[in-house]
């Protein structure tokens, strides 16, 4: 190999490494990552080989015996230039060319004899001996030189045995000045919009990336370094503008959210900063540059933005009342409407030109008005619902209607006009009326719209209460075989028909962009003493004697309850399907559960733990659901937070 930067000098083999006392290879791998040949820069070149060999087991008449050997150097020369030792004054090398080396040999050896003693074959070993040397040099100016000799032995079937490591250094080693892991590291990688970037839009949000995670990290097995943000700001001048602060998983990006909507046609400039901490006997200390100064990095970058909006983004709506695109709006659910925005737009809302009215528009063009305004501590358009037609399609805007003006001639003004008359003796004044500007006509501003559809019915609970269902049926969960699907046992749910109609919609069953995908029915199992399959057969089975006394942990996610009343799930049908929308999976949990259970207990049980008191749960099948009533509560809950009515409608499972 020749060039430029030749890389550091290799590792010794594992079978050197295996011979030599831990300590002292430590310091040997510690030593490395501050060797003069771990420098990567500079031209010049480098060879090496390495020969190995393995007989594996030879037998001859009773003997037996192996042998493993393996042999190698590496030399590599190196242009350093002008670099110096700190332990010398003069350059390194003849002319800055330096050099190292390193060579080594490993034998391994087992000899002995095999036996038939009291009617069985056994071996017994004679000699069991394996040695290894490593001899290291870096020369010259300065010249040093290092070697160990290191053997494993075991003689006679272990009757003696032992190790020995030898080791010798002799010379003067070139001293590396520290080197910090983070020097020449750049760990901003960009910032976004571009620098100088023109016309952004003004619900940027800045974002910058990272080469890095910002978090701790290991340089190498004895640095230990930890990046951490100071400071992400965006100004406009010498005003700081407020945001939140995001970052992704991998903490590699990092995403500022204004709280108010970027100023237009507005130079603004984003920076940030971070600054570097290493750990030294458990104590975090800042790195010093060599200025003995905190290592800092800074990055940061100016662009222009362009126009406000004159009208809301949809895209800035974090949820509604009604909800965009709502099917079922339920009339006395709620007595207000509103809409939640993500930010201030208090700009769009020009108080003193404009009233603002949300306009209810129906198919046959009646209008129905309330008066609105932008509240600005919580960026809420609010506004009291009138008295709407229900089934009925509506388009709701927000408008701005132009003040009435009692002054339509604020633009004309008066004065007067002096004339010399004859011979200049004499004058007159004329009076003169005149326009300033010309008058245009106030128009109305709309500033959002949508449509939604509202309910036959005036609250869910009323909707609900009209609705009955079939009995239910239980259905197995079937996986394929080949071109077949069949059954997997004590995988069971329950579903049943609607009796009549039931209408709803994606916002109540799964949540949509504007309910912040939260759905507005939400739906529990009831597991009480009249659901006799629970209470009789799985309570006393998987969740009363819960935890186990500590030896069993169930799975859950963030929010779920232990009981799995959770485990209703809505269903996806098509426009003409008689299915209740919702199917009662808790069956299916009950056996995830139980087999989970069984699993760690056993595990328990294979680490010594006493399950004496469990011990029969280990061979339990899961029951299979009984005849009777399975209750489910819904419960209708707006966007906001805010609860509504509520129902409960029972799966009737019979034969």
């Amino acid at each position: 190999m020749a060039g430029h930067d030749i890389p550091a000098m290799p590792k010794p083999p594992k079978t050197i490494a295996s011979l030599i006392n831990s300590n002292d290879f430590s310091a040997l791998e510690q030593s490395r990552s501050r060797d003069i040949s771990s420098i990567n820069s500079g031209k010049g070149f480098a060879f090496g080989t390495d020969f190995s060999m393995n007989t594996g087991d030879l037998k001859f008449l009773i003997f037996f015996a192996q042998l493993h050997t393996q042999l190698g150097f590496d030399f590599m020369l190196k242009d350093y230039g002008d670099f110096s030792c700190i332990n010398r004054t003069t350059p390194i090398g003849i002319n800055g060319w330096y050099g190292s080396g390193q060579a080594y040999a490993y034998l391994a050896g087992r000899l002995g004899l095999e036996a038939r003693v009291f009617g069985k074959n056994r071996q017994f070993t004679i000699l069991d001996a394996k040695v290894g040397t490593l001899l290291q040099a870096q020369l010259p100016n300065p010249v040093w030189l290092s070697g160990n000799l290191a053997a494993d032995y075991n003689l006679l079937n272990g009757l003696i045995k032992g190790k020995c490591n030898f080791k010798f250094e002799l010379g003067e080693k070139c001293e590396l000045p520290k080197i910090s892991a983070l020097e020449g590291l750049d760990v901003i990688s960009e910032l976004s919009p571009n620098a100088n970037e023109i016309d952004v839009n003004v619900f940027s949000m800045p974002q910058v990336a990272f080469n890095l995670p910002i978090k701790e990290f290991h340089a190498s097995p004895n640095e230990v370094y930890k990046i951490e943000l100071e400071s992400f700001t965006l100004k406009h001048g010498n005003a700081v503008l407020s945001g939140d602060l995001e970052w992704n998983d991998e903490q590699t990006s990092l995403i500022l959210s204004p709280h108010e909507v970027l100023p237009e046609q507005a130079y603004l400039e984003m920076s940030v900063t971070i600054r570097f901490l290493e750990r030294e006997n458990g104590v975090w200390k800042p790195v010093l540059n060599d200025k003995n100064q905190p290592q800092k990095e800074t990055k940061s970058q100016t662009f222009k933005t362009g126009d406000r909006p004159t009208t809301l983004p949809i895209s800035e709506v974090l949820y509604s009342y009604p909800v965009i695109a709502q099917q079922n709006f339920y009339l006395q659910e709620s007595s207000s409407g509103y809409i939640q925005v993500r930010r201030n737009f208090d700009f769009l809302f020009d108080t003193e030109t404009y009233d603002y009215f949300v306009h209810f528009e129906a198919p046959n063009g009646t209008i129905l008005l309330a008066e609105t305004n932008y509240n600005l501590s919580n960026n809420r358009v609010e506004w009291a619902m009138p008295s709407l037609n229900a089934e009925t399609e509506y388009i709701l805007k927000i408008i701005g209607e132009p003040r009435e003006t009692s002054d339509n001639f604020s633009n004309v003004s008066e004065g007067y006009t002096s004339r010399t008359l004859g011979d200049g003796e004499n004058s007159t004044e004329f009076r003169e009326t005149k326009i300033s500007e010309t008058q245009i006509q106030s128009q109305s501003v709309e500033i959002f719209s949508y449509n939604f559809r509202t309910s036959a019915f005036p609250t869910f609970a009323s909707a609900m209460s009209s609705t009955t269902l079939e009995n239910a049926q239980l259905q197995s969960l079937l996986a394929s075989r080949g071109e077949q699907f069949v059954s997997i046992p004590d995988a069971n749910y329950l579903f049943a028909n609607v009796i009549g109609v039931l209408l709803l919609d994606d916002a109540d069953l799964f949540g949509t962009t504007y309910t912040q995908g939260v759905p507005l029915i939400k739906v529990d199992a009831i597991l009480d003493a009249q659901n006799a399959y629970f209470s009789n057969h799985i309570n006393p089975l998987i969740y009363r004697p819960y935890d186990f006394r500590g030896l069993v942990k169930l799975p859950r996610n963030t929010g779920q309850s232990i009981l799995p009343t959770w485990a209703v799930t809505p269903l996806k049908l098509s426009a003409n399907s008689r299915m209740f929308p919702w199917a009662y999976d808790l069956p299916l949990v009950y056996k995830n559960d139980l087999q989970d259970v069984q699993i760690q207990l056993a595990h328990q049980h294979a680490k010594g733990q006493n399950i004496a008191e469990y011990r029969s749960i280990l061979t339990q099948n899961l029951p299979a659901p009984t005849f009777g009533t399975y209750r489910i509560s819904l419960q209708y809950r707006l966007p906001c937070g805010k609860l509504g009515t509520f129902s409960n409608i029972i799966f009737n499972y019979t034969k």
